[in-house]
């Protein structure tokens, strides 16, 4: 996801840069964050391999190709109507607030009330049982790998707008912030079993956590071993309730 972002920011702010409409760049990045997403899909789902190991690896391509387009440099990106969508307000409700509502809304309804919600359930909880009562397993995983792609792209692109600038790092001190609301959220790490609104309240949590060692004067090194301690934390609390419940 970090990476994602990354990479989409960047591709907005050198397509604008190069003269091209930025809208067409932010279209151009949700595109690509979809084709990362087909890309990951393909590898995981037609080649085998563990989803981990390949989200890592392409995690270290899409970042270096980010530093590789930019020098390792942040790229302005003055544009008032598209820095709108990072700092502007709906009702005094900033508007990336009212995008994540947005998200996790529809999300919840996918999840809740269609049978591709129940399928990707199924799939998570058990793939091999799932494929032999019919469920399209390997299309799901597929969708939800695209699905990621795009959420990544469009992330980066509210947080390039959001700093006026888009830097190939951006979003990679939230990789660790991420997984850790996972986590907490409910989300088992064995599959099968996870809550949006759940997320929505861990992401709210850990947002307060950093936001308020950052109004603490707490150094970034701190924050840094303060964001592992978390996840740390959030893994141990997933497998302790496994256990639990057998």
């Amino acid at each position: 996801m970090a990476a994602v972002a990354g990479l989409a920011g960047v591709i907005v702010a050198l397509m604008h840069s190069n003269g091209i409409n930025i809208w067409v760049g932010c279209l151009t990045a949700l595109v690509i964050g979809a084709g990362v997403g087909i890309l990951n899909g393909v590898i995981v789902i037609k080649l085998r391999l563990n989803p981990l190991i390949v989200t890592l690896g392409t995690m270290s391509i899409f970042s270096g190709l980010s530093m590789v387009m930019t020098g390792g440099l942040s790229k302005p990106l003055f544009v008032p109507a598209f820095n709108w969508l990072g700092s502007g307000r709906i009702f005094f409700v900033p508007f990336p607030v009212i995008v994540m509502l947005i998200v996790f809304a529809v999300l919840w309804l996918v999840l809740a009330k269609t049978p591709f919600g129940r399928f990707v359930y199924a799939t998570g909880g058990n793939p091999e049982a799932s494929s032999l009562l019919g469920v399209p397993v390997e299309r799901t995983q597929m969708i939800l790998y695209v699905i990621s792609g795009i959420s990544g792209a469009a992330a980066g692109i509210i947080l390039a707008a959001m700093l006026g600038a888009a830097a190939p790092n951006a979003a990679s001190q939230h990789l660790l912030t991420i997984i850790a609301a996972i986590i907490l959220g409910g989300t088992s790490l064995f599959g099968g079993r996870g809550s949006v609104w759940g997320t929505l309240i861990a992401v709210l949590i850990l947002g307060t956590l950093n936001n308020g060692l950052t109004l603490m004067n707490v150094s970034s090194f701190w924050q840094d071993v303060t964001r592992g301690v978390v996840l740390l934390l959030a893994v141990g609390l997933d497998q302790l309730r496994v256990r639990l419940q057998g």
